[in-house]
């Protein structure tokens, strides 16, 4: 049996940073004849990683030798970058901004080509790029949003297109829609537009048609009047209804008859806060609610057995265009008496993205939405 040479120094721990390679070598090596192989093929083990301890500036990657070549490309024994590293060949310092080009450049090389990196930069690196991704969750799927030149349909047609989706636009203005578009283009998502009235029984069947396979419909297009129940005009009463219910419930059928087909899609129809409770000078706005609210709960127990999802948002008051155009004292000494903040067309639009991203087992049926201190 041969013997071993043992130091009579104390052995180094290991990944302690006094100990150095000459100093491991002398510690317990076996003595082999000429020629004699090592068990293992005959190349010594490297040392252990160092470990990282508590209290430790020890580095928390192994540190493995640098190859030359990154050496040479002024690369500490870490594999990052540190000050006082861009000199020339002579060794002189080089202008520290031609230096992080140079590096940058570089550092560009490697990544094209992953096995040039050195293990600790490479785990750096990786790190860096996953942590910059963003989970696109409608990537594949299109949205057919109606009311989408303001107000809660253009926020929401953003918002389902910075998750991917391909958006139709649809509503009366072909200008701001077609602003909505562009917006969702930036936003990540493909769009496209088509303008006309809901009212008119046609459009909505042109809609239907030219709009596609829609994954999703966001039936948003309102009309509102606020006015005493005695004021309130018929022309205006059957204003809100014919856009309010009637068209709303004749593109959700249109749309819903193409779902069907597939076995697949998601509904979701915008009501209201009124849709629960009546609030005085718009009782005939929340009829109309109630009535938008009732289609919701009837499509989704007759389309569910196809594998349609239908999701009601009912949202509060919302910061929109809408009440612009109230001009009726009375209406206005109300609204200035309601000390809350209204909620704003992005909180609405968060709620629909999040009624459409739910996992496949799950079809979110009622979402209320109101400001916190109403």
């Amino acid at each position: 049996m041969a013997e071993a040479a043992v130091s009579r120094e104390p052995p180094a721990r290991r990944g302690f940073q006094g100990a150095g390679p000459a100093r491991l070598r002398a510690v317990a090596r076996p003595r082999h004849g000429a020629g004699h192989r090592r068990h293992g093929g005959g190349a010594r083990q490297p040392p252990r990683p160092a470990v990282q301890r508590r209290g430790s500036c020890a580095p928390a990657f192994p540190r493995h030798p640098l190859p030359a070549r990154l050496r040479a490309e002024g690369l500490g024994e870490d594999g990052i970058r540190g000050p006082g590293r861009d000199r020339d060949a002579a060794g002189k310092l080089l202008d520290p901004a031609a230096g992080n080009q140079a590096h940058g450049a570089r550092l560009l090389g490697r990544l094209r080509d992953p096995r040039a990196h050195h293990p600790g930069e490479l785990r750096h690196l990786q790190s860096r790029r996953s942590a910059g991704r963003k989970e696109v969750r409608l990537r594949g799927r299109s949205a057919l949003v109606t009311g989408a030149s303001a107000g809660i349909g253009r926020a929401t047609a953003i918002a389902l297109a910075r998750e991917g989706a391909s958006i139709v636009a649809s509503g009366r203005r072909e200008d701001a829609l077609a602003a909505v578009a562009e917006e969702c283009r930036q936003a990540g998502g493909e769009a496209q537009v088509i303008a006309g009235d809901l009212d008119h029984p046609a459009f909505v069947r042109a809609l239907a048609e030219q709009a596609g396979h829609v994954d999703i419909l966001v039936n948003n297009a309102g009309h509102l009047v606020y006015a005493p129940v005695l004021e309130i005009t018929p022309q205006q009463c059957e204003a809100m209804l014919r856009t309010n219910v009637v068209a709303a419930f004749a593109l959700a059928r249109e749309i819903g008859r193409r779902m069907v087909e597939r076995r697949s899609g998601h509904m979701v129809f915008i009501t209201s806060g009124a849709a629960r409770n009546v609030q005085t000078f718009g009782v005939v706005y929340a009829a109309t609610k109630h009535a938008l609210s009732a289609f919701a709960k009837g499509f989704r127990l007759e389309l569910k057995g196809a594998g349609i999802k239908v999701s009601e948002i009912a949202p509060g008051m919302v910061d929109t265009d809408m009440r612009k155009g109230i001009t009726h004292p009375e209406v206005l000494k109300s609204l200035a008496a309601r000390k809350f903040k209204p909620i704003s067309p992005q909180d609405v639009a968060d709620a629909v993205l999040f009624a459409v991203t739910a996992a496949e087992g799950c079809s979110p049926d009622l979402i209320e939405i109101r400001p916190k201190d109403a």
